[in-house]
């Protein structure tokens, strides 16, 4: 799930980027990737990023951003209670470690979870990072980026190799442009 905020003013206790990690790294690390422990977290760790605090036109003077990222199991319930109440504990849990407080000065707020990667991004289950990274869903065992039943189609993306994040979608793309290119040239 993530949060976006905009802030009328500047946060002092959070820097361009935080990382909030609980206590409890094992059940942590079990809601999110053993099927049958699967939940909504009741005290996730998470990320912070405040892009406004070394890109000034990322907010009006004076504002702030804050982009919020709680990772979750694939494919839970989306539903606007738990995001009300996922999103009060980390607002509760960020204000208190800061000792600042964040919600008074809130004055634009989207929430973006489960339902939303679904309907926008046709995302499997949800997820917004595409497969877990386990041993046989990492590097080169993730999905092919040629299609095996239809032909002509290739596939690019979080989901196939080299995997996510911004750098490794771009890389998936050179990969798959370098295929393409090739099989031209190989006549088929």
């Amino acid at each position: 799930m993530v949060l976006y905020l905009g802030l009328n003013r500047k946060v002092e206790g959070l820097a361009h980027h935080t990382l909030l990690l609980e206590k409890d790294w094992e059940s942590g690390f079990d809601i999110l990737f053993d099927p049958e422990k699967a939940a909504w977290p009741e005290s996730p760790s998470y990320y912070v990023n405040v892009p406004s605090k070394t890109d000034t036109t990322a907010a009006p003077p004076g504002g702030e951003t804050l982009f919020v990222l709680v990772p979750l199991a694939p494919g839970l319930p989306d539903t606007p209670d738990r995001r009300q109440q996922l999103r009060d504990h980390l607002l509760d849990h960020l204000e208190a470690t800061i000792e600042e407080p964040i919600r008074d000065a809130i004055v634009s707020e989207r929430c973006f979870a489960f339902q939303d990667f679904a309907d926008r991004y046709n995302a499997y289950r949800g997820t917004a990072l595409g497969l877990s990274h386990t041993l046989l869903q990492t590097a080169l065992w993730r999905p092919a980026h040629r299609s095996r039943k239809v032909s002509n189609l290739y596939y690019s993306g979080h989901y196939t190799h080299p995997g996510i994040g911004v750098p490794m979608t771009l890389i998936s793309s050179q990969i798959v442009v370098k295929e393409i290119i090739q099989e031209q040239r190989a006549g088929r």
